[in-house]
């Protein structure tokens, strides 16, 4: 088993959240990593799973997944599995009044108005010209609406 990478991020204040709209595993897993931020992961075609920790979560088309800040993850599939990542920094969440660090996400959803918000994000982020100020504010507004609807309806009550 490969050791895990710890991944540093030093997000922008204008962009703090790092977004890969396009992704592709197959056959294999990829290398374990972890960092301080709360990862989303939305599965939008084929089939794969994504390991938090020890346990194993399937990854189908339709769900997402949460990797929870500090919780080493990996993505994986026998086949294929397409996906989309959003890698949200703590200090969106503290310029919003969440302080993530004392919450908790579901790790593994589906939601059809989540998936919906995911699927907008992905057509503005690729339509929109980059770094306009359209696209800033259209980001923006898309994930402040995912850490609303993730501390609504995806929140682990301790």
């Amino acid at each position: 088993m490969t050791s895990p990478r710890h991944e540093i991020h030093q997000l922008q204040t204008l962009h703090p959240f790092l977004y890969h709209p396009i992704n592709n595993v197959r056959e294999r897993e990829y290398t374990p990593n972890w960092h301080e931020q709360v990862e989303i992961l939305q599965c939008y075609e084929g089939e794969g799973y994504v390991r938090c920790d020890t346990e194993y979560v399937p990854f189908t088309a339709g769900t997402v997944v949460v990797a929870n800040p500090s919780v080493v993850h990996v993505v994986g599939s026998k086949s294929y599995a397409c996906y989309r990542c959003l890698i949200i920094d703590s200090s969106f969440f503290h310029e919003n009044g969440v302080h993530v660090e004392s919450l908790s996400f579901e790790q593994s959803f589906q939601d059809p108005v989540f998936f919906s918000v995911m699927e907008s994000l992905a057509a503005e982020y690729t339509q929109l010209k980059p770094n306009s100020l359209l696209q800033t504010l259209s980001i923006r507004t898309h994930v402040l609406q995912l850490i609303y609807l993730l501390c609504r309806d995806h929140t682990v009550r301790q």
